[in-house]
């Protein structure tokens, strides 16, 4: 059985692509899309083993797991909630001072994933005046000093878009004295949290249920975003997506001192904490998430060929029957996905790539739009050339599925489907790249505001204040693109558009 202790299997934080590289190397490039990963200090590794093979390898936190670097079985990760709970061995025996320290695991939340944002408001700046002098202070001998004016700027409108990757220590861990998981001195390794790890130590219980972690972290991670100048906001957006919530168990050696104090050691790298303001942890309040980690290996039930490991959303096509598949703790489940028939001849064979429909209905300006027909006539969408769609079809927009969204905009094909509006019709797949999914249903959700912003006509405060849609539930379509010859167009063979192919980097194909 190979040991593995020094591979990693990850995947492409663009595109979704399977990479594996050796434990250490500081960066790597994507083999499908030229991306680069780095893996410094804050990489969380998770030591996993292989169902096929039994090899040990580790995946780096976030990505869902990969393929096996030995087997090269396609695997995915997952939990009862999706939430992953990992523990990070104990390295360090207990210092000498701490003759009688007990070991405890304590509890932080972890949560990844993409914000896109839209902030209106006011930046004031404070600017010196040095023609003017005033004195500070009380005495005569005082120094004179500049006077400070407030002058605001005027409306401000900013667009943030970055990934989350962000920390949070549950009060249980607060209490104790300990602030932050500080990412210590170097990348620490991860096992899924098991029942025999109960026995390394106390496993102090989380205090926070799910929820409530989730909501602090992302309003962190919202401030984070509003921390750009604006010192009031008008009125904002936020929409967060492909996001995964953790749960880390990190180990401490703790002792109470005989005043009724504490002094803690990390037992990883063995150095004293410095505490702020130690106590008893306080009684746990919340359910204890028990809920071990399962890695399902992913092959096509229908055909036997290998899915595509590494995607955040958890619904997988197969490229040899052209099936669908979503991963469930029951196995692999069939999914209804669509092939869109092609309205104009390609050169050569087409690239299928992913897009979700949503039937929606837009409050805008005091208007509700639900049918195509409303895009232009109510909305006042201009729409790109072409055939019109249908008026009373269902109005509908489109987000991408895969990993090619980049801020400060959402994939140009997505906007242009939005407004053309057509009326698709199921085919056959035939051959040709099948493209895979990054972004799941409850993303496509998620991502309407962030379509329908740019989309819709007027100024960006009025867009935000009075934007309403009521999404219905999302189709998965696949949409043909035909390449020219040298590979730098596509063109969507539906409806005609061609765009460059750099927009589109970050695919994996």
């Amino acid at each position: 059985m190979p040991e593995g202790r020094d591979r990693v299997s990850s995947v492409c934080a663009e595109c979704g692509a399977p990479v594996t590289f050796e434990m250490g190397t500081p960066q790597v490039t994507c083999a499908h899309c030229d991306a680069g990963l780095v893996v410094g200090q804050g990489a969380r590794l998770i030591r996993l083993g292989c169902p096929r093979c039994g090899g040990n390898f580790y995946y780096i936190d976030g990505s869902l797991c990969g393929r096996c670097p030995y087997c090269e079985a396609s695997l995915f990760a997952l939990t009862e909630d999706r939430v992953l709970r990992y523990v990070v061995p104990p390295a360090a025996e207990a210092p000498a001072e701490a003759a009688g320290a007990e070991l405890r695991l304590l509890p932080f939340w972890h949560l990844g994933g993409l914000l896109y944002a839209w902030l209106v408001g006011a930046q004031i700046k404070i600017e010196e005046d040095p023609a003017a002098m005033q004195a500070q202070g009380g005495g005569a001998d005082a120094e004179p000093v500049p006077t400070t004016t407030r002058r605001d700027s005027g409306p401000q409108k900013v667009w943030a878009g970055r990934v989350v990757d962000m920390s949070l220590p549950d009060p249980a861990t607060l209490a104790l004295g300990v602030t932050s998981l500080r990412l210590r001195a170097a990348v620490f390794p991860l096992e899924p949290f098991a029942q025999q790890h109960e026995s390394l130590g106390a496993v102090v219980p989380a205090t926070l249920d799910q929820r409530e972690a989730r909501e602090q972290l992302l309003g962190r991670a919202v401030f984070y975003s509003t921390d750009q100048g604006l010192t009031r906001v008008d009125c904002r957006r936020i929409d967060f997506v492909a996001e995964s919530l953790s749960l880390y168990y990190y180990p401490f050696w703790v002792l109470r001192r005989e005043d009724g104090g504490f002094a803690v050691w990390d037992a990883v790298s063995g150095e004293p904490e410095a505490l702020s303001s130690p106590a008893d942890p306080p009684a746990s309040s919340a359910t204890a998430i028990f809920d071990d980690l399962q890695l399902v290996e992913l092959s096509c039930s229908a055909c036997g060929a290998e899915l595509p490991a590494g995607n955040h959303s958890s619904v997988l096509p197969c490229r040899g029957c052209g099936r669908f598949w979503r991963v469930s703790r029951q196995g692999l489940q069939p999914f209804e996905a669509r092939f869109a028939r092609p309205r104009q001849r390609g050169s050569g064979q087409p690239v299928w790539l992913p897009f979700w429909q949503v039937p929606v209905q837009v409050g805008y300006s005091g208007k509700q739009a639900s049918r195509a027909g409303d895009l232009i006539t109510v909305l006042g969408v201009l729409r790109p050339p072409g055939e019109a769609p249908p008026p009373d079809a269902p109005l509908c927009y489109y987000t991408p599925a895969f990993g090619a969204m980049h801020a400060p905009r959402v994939d140009h094909a997505a906007r242009d489907l939005t407004r053309s509006q057509p009326a698709l019709e199921a085919g056959e797949p035939g051959a040709g790249e099948l493209y895979n999914c990054f972004y799941g249903e409850d993303d496509a959700l998620r991502l309407g505001y962030v379509t329908w912003i740019l989309v819709v006509p007027g100024t960006v405060p009025h867009r935000l204040r009075s934007l309403r849609i009521q999404a219905g539930a999302p189709q998965l379509w696949y949409i043909p693109f035909d390449q020219d010859a040298g590979g730098r167009e596509l063109v969507n063979l539906v409806t005609g558009v061609r765009y460059d192919r750099a927009a589109f980097r970050g695919v994996r194909h």
